[in-house]
């Protein structure tokens, strides 16, 4: 047997899989096992001795597996400790026998920007032929994120190794996270059933629901395991002639009890083309739909039904199914346009309208078709443009005249902003694979640009041309954002890389000091003119001397029970944030967790209000002027407004989306907040009032939008930003969605 290997943008690691299986029945059969969700770590012990159970079964009918599948989430959380357990409980004859792809577990809280993995397995994504199956790993995790994003390079890869088998060469995938149904945890998994649909891709295997679950929909049967850590479970997968017999197994005292849960065709009649054009005809209750269905969709479609994209939905399941509408065909004769009335309604912008089909045979297809909402209201997308090769995950920066860009490709880049679009000022991009950029830029009094990446390299640029003034290299990946502090005697650059932060001089990249923290920093610290405060992965708020590094305070946000708890509890994202003080309260740092926001007296840590609410991942505003009061979104999409100095809590609005990883922003008089999914709503700062919504792109909006004139610049994963024109917002004319 022979393995060809595929490599994705670095050197091949070779799987060995030289060594002849023995199948089952003697002939020309395959088995395989599949696993996953196993998240090992030596505090929770029975997740290791679930792993143990089944690992020793497997290795008693090892002569008969050709390899075995883990489907990601090994460990917790991604730290050595946990990896070290794992490979404990593997035994010796396995080795070499498992292909491993990562699962949100060990990105979500990654210091190490996916070195820990890199260094133990097969980064995916890669393939290889067995025994005439070919066998596809994806990757579509996202660094710090909980959701997933299989990105433009992946699916580029993924659509030549796919040509490169051969259409009479059956196919399985398997990556972490569950596509289709009411599954949305891959907010690109439309982009995949378009790469997909000319090939004959049969089988999926993933996880992440913990649970055993079929799926078969736009040709291929996607099928989830249960969780490992949950007891001793597996799939025990047969090629059988021309199909695959899939069994959930259960591993006890006595060997195993295994149950037929699914048989996957390898070879299919007919392709299952996928994707239309659709128009949406106005916006609010009534808007009109039409779905146009390509050749191959008609006549067999007997059933179609549209909706707009639950943007609503982060990295989740959308139980309750909400708003599908059943169109009709125009003609009967000849079905192949289908059109309907959303008596929901819609909000204007740029979004997806998603469609299913039933056709005559009972077979499914789901998929997704780019829409523009245009609406009389008084937000609008004005233009769109694609920034690079990578994803914007980080966060915009801005000068006051230029909007900066950075992307996971390691691009860096500058643009003067208008009505009529974007020119491009200056480009810069990365110099090594993994320069790749999540944490926001920030852009300093000294005119400088200054962006870390997760390959460690920090990098200044001048704002006004580009041009590089230094580069240095920290001892770790920067997975958060660069601080740059003009207070005290010297200014100071601030950079967290891994559990470490440091002070470097602006001028020349020089390091003035280095102090260690209890873990990962995936938001930003920030400086006064005698400390700099910064919040971490162990739980801490650290109050640190700006000059010499000491640590002069610290307080513990959170008292959980085991180490990754107190991680995901902590406020190891947060966007550290400095209040102002009165005559009767002194000046404040603002920190906030999963549970609460707490405002601490920066002379001693002492805690002067704290607000209930999982406020961690978006970056509050403050309002400014008399009566100053600040405003915060939670993950969950309600925004809280209070008084700066007390804490007391002035209004509160529902927005009805997710908020993640961006920051409020100020606007004559107005609050704005783009939610995760791409969502734009403006409230009146004073009340809350909600005076507008529209859509800026169907793609999740994972770092900070930034206002440049009457412009707002949202970056988005589909590589893109848009400018949506905010004048006249606020003069009651705002397009409201319906609830």
């Amino acid at each position: 047997m022979t393995v060809d290997p595929m490599t994705y943008g670095g050197q091949a690691h070779h799987q060995d899989f030289s060594v002849p299986r023995q199948s089952p029945d003697g002939g020309d059969a395959l088995r395989y096992a599949v696993i996953g969700d196993s998240h090992i770590d030596p505090f929770s012990p029975e997740h290791s001795q679930f792993a143990r159970d089944v690992f020793a079964w497997l290795e008693e009918i090892e002569p008969q597996l050709a390899f075995i599948l883990h489907v990601g989430d090994i460990t917790q959380c991604g730290w050595s400790e946990q990896f070290n357990a794992y490979d404990a409980a593997v035994p010796e004859r396995l080795r070499g026998r498992i292909l491993h792809v990562p699962g949100n577990h060990e990105v979500r809280w990654d210091a190490g920007a996916g070195r820990e993995f890199a260094e133990r397995f097969k980064p995916p994504p890669f393939s290889c032929d067995i025994q005439g199956l070919h066998v596809v790993a994806l990757d579509p995790t996202t660094l710090l994120q909980e959701s997933g994003h299989f990105g433009a390079d992946q699916l580029a890869w993924l659509d030549a190794d796919l040509a490169a088998a051969g259409e009479g060469t059956p196919s399985v995938i398997f990556f972490h996270f569950p596509v289709g149904g009411s599954n949305y945890f891959i907010v690109d998994q439309d982009a995949f059933y378009e790469v997909i649909a000319p090939y004959n891709v049969a089988g999926i295997h993933v996880g992440h629901v913990h649970r055993d679950e079929v799926l078969t929909i736009n040709g291929f049967t996607q099928v989830s395991v249960r969780a490992l850590r949950n007891g001793p479970f597996l799939h025990l997968v047969d090629r059988i002639g021309d199909f695959l017999e899939v069994r959930t197994v259960e591993v006890n005292a006595d060997g195993a009890d295994s149950e037929l849960l699914v048989t996957i065709p390898l070879s299919r009649d007919r392709r299952f083309p996928i994707g239309t054009s659709a128009l949406i005809d106005g916006a609010g209750p009534g808007a009109g739909i039409r779905v146009d269905l390509q050749e191959g969709l008609t006549p067999a479609a007997m059933q179609v039904e549209a909706r707009m994209w639950p943007n609503h939905i982060y990295a989740g399941i959308d139980h309750r199914q909400d708003g599908w509408l059943e169109l009709v065909p125009e003609d009967r004769g000849n079905p192949s346009v289908w059109s309907g009335s959303n008596a929901c309604g819609v909000v204007p912008g740029h979004d997806r309208l998603e469609v299913r089909a039933r056709d005559i045979d009972g077979s499914s297809r789901q998929w997704a078709v780019p829409v523009e909402v245009v609406t009389c209201g008084d937000l609008l997308v004005l233009w769109e443009h694609r920034v690079g090769e990578g994803a914007v995950q980080a966060g915009l920066a801005t000068d006051g005249n230029r909007v900066i860009v950075a992307t996971t490709s390691g691009e860096v880049v500058s643009y003067r902003v208008g009505r009529r679009g974007p020119t491009e000022a200056w480009r810069h991009s990365g110099k090594q694979p993994g320069d790749g950029v999540i944490g926001t830029p920030c852009v300093g009094a000294d005119g400088r640009v200054y962006a870390g990446a997760r390959s460690g390299r920090l990098v200044s640029l001048r704002a006004d041309t580009g041009e590089i003034r230094w580069e240095t290299a920290l001892d770790a990946p920067i997975v958060g954002s660069p601080a740059w502090s003009g207070e005290g005697d010297q200014p100071l650059l601030f950079a967290p890389a891994g559990d470490t932060l440091y002070a470097l001089n602006p001028d020349d990249g020089a390091k003035v000091w280095a102090a260690g923290l209890g873990g990962v920093v995936g938001g930003r610290p920030a400086g006064d003119d005698r400390l700099v405060y910064v919040s971490s992965g162990d739980g801490m708020l650290r109050a640190i001397d700006r000059q010499t590094g000491a640590e002069v305070w610290s307080s513990l946000l959170v008292r959980p029970d085991i180490p990754f708890r107190q991680l995901i509890s902590s406020a190891w994202a947060h966007h550290t944030m400095l209040l102002p003080g009165s005559g009767h309260a002194p000046e404040t740092v603002l920190a906030a967790t999963v549970t609460r926001a707490t405002a601490h007296d920066r002379a001693t840590g002492e805690v002067m209000w704290d607000l209930p609410g999982g406020f961690m991942y978006a970056g509050p505003v403050r309002s400014g002027g008399p009566g100053e009061t600040l405003i915060l979104s939670d993950e969950r999409g309600v925004v809280t407004c209070v008084d700066v100095y007390s804490g007391r809590v002035v209004w509160t609005q529902e927005l009805g989306c997710r908020v993640l990883g961006t920051s409020l922003q100020t606007y004559k008089g107005l609050i704005i907040v783009a939610g995760t999914g791409g969502q734009v709503s403006i409230l009146e700062m004073d009340t809350g009032t909600i005076v507008g919504r529209m859509q800026a792109g169907g793609t999740s909006v994972l770092g900070a939008p930034v206002i440049v004139g009457d412009l707002l610049i949202v970056g988005g994963q589909d590589r893109q930003i848009r400018a949506i024109d905010l004048a006249g917002v606020g003069k009651g004319k705002g397009v409201m969605a319906c609830e």
